[in-house]
C-alpha cells in the first residue's frame, strides 16, 4: 500500500514536470520494477527489505521536493503570464482608445475644414451673385442714361429751334462756350427782371460789368476800347446780346421802346463793324 502511494505521488510530480507523456512512461517503468520484484515472503531477506525501503523512502522525498519545486516554478510562470497577458490586454486597449481619439480628431478636423469651405463658397456665391446683380443693373442704368442723353439732346434741340424763332441771328455755338457766363446769377436775375417789366439796379448792373471782366475779359475790353465811341447804353446792349437776350428784353431792361432798342443795334452795327442795319449783329457780336 505504501509503494503504491509513493507510485501515484511520483507520478503527480513527473506530470508536472515532464508533461503527460513522460509521466506515462516514467509510470510504466515504475510498474515494471514494482511487477517484476522478487517475492519478499519467500526470496528476500529482512536485511534486503529494509534496505529497499529505505532507498524508496528517498527517492519519494526527492520526488515531493521536486514536485514542489515544479509547482513553485508553474505558479511563477502562471503569475508572469497573467501579468504578460493583462499588459497585453492594457496595450490593446490603449491602443483602442488611441485609434478612437484619432478617428473622432480627424472627423471633427474633417467637419471644421468642411465648416469653412462650406462658409467661403456661401461668401463666394454671394459676391458672384451681387456682383452679376450690380453688372446688370449699371448696363440698365447705362441704357437709361443714354435713353435720358438723347431726350435731354432732343429737347435742346427744341428748345434751340424755339430761341432760334425768336432771334433768328441767334449763335447758339457763342452761347455754349460761354455757359458759365450765361448762367451767372446775376444774369438769371436780369432774365427775371424782363419777364416782370423791372429795371435792374445799379448794383446789378455793376455785377454784369464785373462778370463780363472775369469771364470774358477779352469781349469786355473789345467793347470798352474807346475807339468805338460807344455810349454806357450801347456798351449794355452789346453785352445783353452776347448774352442772347432779345430786343424785347433789352426794351424792359433798358426801359425804352423795341424799336428804339433796333436804332441802337444799327448804330452799334455800323461803328463797330462797318455794316448797315441790324441783321449780322449778332453774328457779329458773338465773333468777338
Amino acid at each position: 500500500m505504501k509503494q503504491l502511494l509513493y507510485l501515484i505521488i511520483i507520478y503527480i510530480v513527473v506530470a508536472a514536470c515532464s508533461g503527460q507523456h513522460e509521466a506515462n512512461s516514467t509510470l510504466n517503468r515504475v510498474a515494471t520494477l514494482l511487477d517484476n520484484r522478487p517475492d519478499t515472503s519467500v526470496t528476500v531477506s529482512n536485511g534486503s527489505a529494509v534496505a529497499r525501503n529505505a532507498m524508496q523512502d528517498s527517492s519519494c522525498t526527492q520526488a515531493l521536493y521536486d514536485y514542489t519545486e515544479s509547482q513553485r516554478t508553474v505558479e511563477e510562470k502562471t503569475t508572469e503570464i497573467n501579468r504578460l497577458r493583462s499588459l497585453q490586454v492594457g496595450l490593446i486597449a490603449a491602443f483602442l482608445v488611441i485609434m478612437a481619439c484619432i478617428r473622432y480628431n480627424k472627423k471633427q478636423y474633417e467637419k471644421e475644414v468642411n465648416k469653412q469651405l462650406q462658409e467661403t463658397n456661401r461668401k463666394y456665391v454671394e459676391a458672384m451673385e451681387l456682383y452679376i446683380r450690380k453688372k446688370e443693373e449699371l448696363e440698365e442704368l447705362k441704357t437709361d442714361v443714354q435713353k435720358f442723353e438723347a431726350n435731354k439732346r432732343q429737347e435742346a434741340d427744341q428748345l434751340s429751334e424755339v430761341l432760334s424763332s425768336y432771334n433768328e441771328n441767334i449763335n447758339m455755338e457763342v452761347w455754349n462756350m460761354e455757359q458759365q457766363l450765361v448762367k451767372h446769377s446775376v444774369v438769371q436775375q436780369l432774365h427775371r427782371h424782363s419777364i416782370t417789366l423791372t429795371e435792374p439796379t445799379a448794383s446789378e448792373w455793376a455785377d454784369l460789368n464785373k462778370a463780363f471782366c472775369n469771364l470774358s475779359p477779352h469781349f469786355y475790353q473789345v467793347v470798352n476800347d474807346p475807339q468805338w465811341q460807344l455810349t454806357d447804353r450801347e456798351i449794355k446792349v452789346c453785352m445783353l446780346t452776347r448774352l442772347l437776350f432779345i430786343p424785347s428784353e433789352i426794351a424792359i431792361l433798358l426801359n425804352i421802346s423795341k424799336q428804339r432798342i433796333t436804332n441802337i443795334r444799327a448804330q452799334i452795327n455800323l461803328k463797330m463793324f462797318k455794316e448797315k442795319g441790324t441783321k449780322h449783329l449778332d453774328k457779329n457780336i458773338g465773333s468777338i
